[in-house]
């Protein structure tokens, strides 16, 4: 006896086809159904000409049969109940592809998961806060009547939370408006305060969403209260910074910009 040899055949070919492209698209939830859909053409390409599936088996199985001697008792065995234990057999396979195809996204979601996770950590620095910290308290502090004024802006950081995909900042902010008048440079408003700014963390970046500050009167150290952390709220309603480097800071910047 020979061992079985399929002709290839359009099923086959396609199934073939289809399993490369289950495989390439295996990251996604779509390779599972393509493989599994090959999976069933190809057994149907390499069966559905064939009618005594114990014919089959003793083809395949024909080398194994002659040297062990079990022969006689295959002989024995229905031929029904083989169909029925090769069917067994094929969905077992088919069971070992899609837990397989399952456990290979799961793996690759968290791989890229952990990915941007460890990205969005990275960027979440002190100094890259700070960064865009600077870049916008000139715009949001001070609403300046002057169209030809400057805003100038220095800050002490308490520290940041993360929340899901944002960013709390807690500071302490110092700005002045400088503009020239008759030749010289003059200052207009300024504003020293506890300040509470919002970012939102997507792709590795912040973008600014909203920023709170204390409210006047007695509703000032309840209002930092519910902006800060306890921890923080204490510091700026008991302990404020020094404003000697915060006010230092500034004049450096007015300096460079207008002289």
């Amino acid at each position: 006896m020979l061992f079985y040899r399929p002709k290839l055949n359009r099923y086959i070919i396609l199934g073939l086809l289809l399993a490369i492209l289950g495989i390439i698209l295996l990251p996604f939830m779509a390779g599972i159904p393509i493989l599994i859909f090959a999976t069933f053409l190809i057994y149907y390409g390499l069966f559905k000409d064939i009618i005594d599936y114990l014919s089959i088996f003793e083809r395949i199985l024909a080398p194994v049969i002659k040297f062990t001697g079990l022969g006689r008792f295959l002989a024995n065995i229905p031929a029904s109940v083989l169909k029925g234990l090769f069917n067994l057999f094929f969905l077992f396979i088919l069971m070992i592809i899609f837990f397989s195809a399952v456990v290979f996204v799961y793996k690759n979601q968290s791989k890229k998961q952990r990915k941007t996770a460890k990205k969005n950590e990275f960027q979440l620095k002190k100094e890259v806060i700070e960064e865009e910290i600077n870049k916008l308290l000139p715009k949001i502090l001070i609403t300046s009547k002057n169209k030809n004024s400057k805003i100038f802006c220095s800050h002490y950081l308490y520290g940041w939370k993360r929340i899901e995909n944002s960013v709390e900042a807690y500071i302490w902010a110092y700005c002045e408006e400088h503009f020239v008048k008759n030749g010289k440079v003059e200052m207009g408003e300024g504003i020293s305060e506890p300040v509470k700014i919002v970012f939102d963390l997507k792709d590795g970046k912040l973008k600014f969403s909203s920023y709170m500050e204390p409210k006047e009167g007695s509703n000032y150290v309840p209002s930092i209260k519910e902006m800060f952390p306890e921890n923080f709220a204490k510091l700026a309603i008991n302990n404020q910074p020094d404003p000697k480097p915060l006010i230092e800071e500034v004049q450096k910047k007015v300096k460079n910009y207008f002289y």
